[in-house]
């Protein structure tokens, strides 16, 4: 499969994964999901998420490449709660991240 079809494969993919995510969120099934996987899938997004933004230049991280939609549904609670346990987990205290922030 060259790279362009695997691209395009990983697009349609990935609007097939957020449909089935959400419709899973909805019906509540949510004790069926295997944690590992999802804790991979979690590992795999901020990967590549990190990795297409320093594939840019500073403008573009800054300004243009966003980690959620203009329409963002999402709240600010679930935001919080998820970036509070991911902290967590990587031993990043607050005051460290804001003096990263500061660096940049």
């Amino acid at each position: 499969m060259s790279s362009t079809n695997a691209v395009q494969t990983l697009n349609k993919s990935l609007s097939e994964l957020a449909n089935l995510l959400e419709n899973i969120r909805l019906e509540g099934n949510l004790n069926e999901i295997e944690d590992s996987r999802m804790q991979k899938l979690i590992e795999s997004v901020i990967r590549l998420y990190v990795a297409k933004i320093q594939n840019d230049d500073e403008y573009q991280i800054t300004h243009k490449i966003k980690p959620l939609p203009s329409q963002v549904q999402v709240t600010q609670t679930e935001t919080a709660m998820f970036i509070d346990q991911l902290l967590k987990q990587m031993e990043i205290e607050v005051f460290e991240l804001q003096m990263w922030r500061s660096m940049r």
